[in-house]
């Protein structure tokens, strides 16, 4: 039988703060949405997510909920 590990409690914080974000760094979006950071650099450059550069930093402003349902849609609507 197999035990499932609960999350931590830094984990549980760490994923309310996510959902809860402005902005998020490459390396947090790409976890957020199971993509490799390499993807998520086409993406932007592609312009399909929105991002900022603040001094050395790259962040993004679109949610990764806002951007999974987008797809989402675009699917939907491609499949009618």
């Amino acid at each position: 039988m197999q035990t499932q590990l609960k999350p931590t409690e830094r984990q549980r914080r760490a994923r309310q703060s996510l959902a809860s974000k402005a902005a998020w760094k490459v390396n947090e979006w790409a976890f957020e949405t199971s993509l490799s950071k390499s993807f998520v650099h086409e993406l932007i450059s592609e312009q399909k997510i929105k991002s900022v550069k603040l001094g050395g930093a790259r962040l993004i402003l679109t949610s990764p909920a806002a951007f999974l349902s987008s797809l989402a849609e675009q699917q939907s609507q491609d499949a009618a």
